[in-house]
């Protein structure tokens, strides 16, 4: 997620805590930029990847990416729109890993692996037998469709 750091420098945007004394930190001193935040930025990509593959949990998914960009801020580590611009940003990354043959190979490949486990109801991790059911019913709809970056 280099892109990410590329952008902060980029704009060199300062933190809420040291904007503004007012605002009380409770995560540990960053040093770098906030514009846009990488937390948000992972988060999303990922919660992106993860659906493309179980569409079931896309809500569950982009929930929880939502909620730890939304920590940031209460944390003081974050203003709303660098949260708001690392979604952005997460949008365009995904967009740009699904037009390399690369990624969709590995994508592919993790998929097949998925199903593959799934099939022959071999466990993908010691404790995740509960939610073998859930899975293989994702594994029926179709996938996450991402629509253009430009947005």
């Amino acid at each position: 997620w280099r892109i990410n750091d590329m952008v902060q420098d980029h704009w060199n945007e300062t933190r809420p805590y040291l904007a503004d004394a007012r605002i009380k930190r409770y995560v540990e001193p960053i040093t770098r930029p906030g514009y846009p935040s990488g937390h948000t930025v992972t988060n999303h990509v990922w919660a992106y990847i993860l659906a493309d593959l179980l569409p079931c949990q896309e809500d569950a998914l982009f929930t929880q990416a939502f909620a730890v960009g939304n920590n940031r801020v209460l944390g003081g580590a974050h203003f709303p729109h660098d949260v708001e611009a690392g979604k952005k940003l997460a949008r365009v990354i995904y967009h740009r890993m699904l037009e390399s043959g690369e990624f969709r190979y590995e994508r592919d490949e993790a998929e097949a692996e998925l199903l593959s486990k799934l099939r022959y109801g071999v466990p993908m991790e010691a404790g995740m037998e509960e939610d073998t059911g859930l899975i293989a019913r994702c594994t029926q709809v179709p996938r996450l469709a991402v629509p253009v970056a430009a947005q």
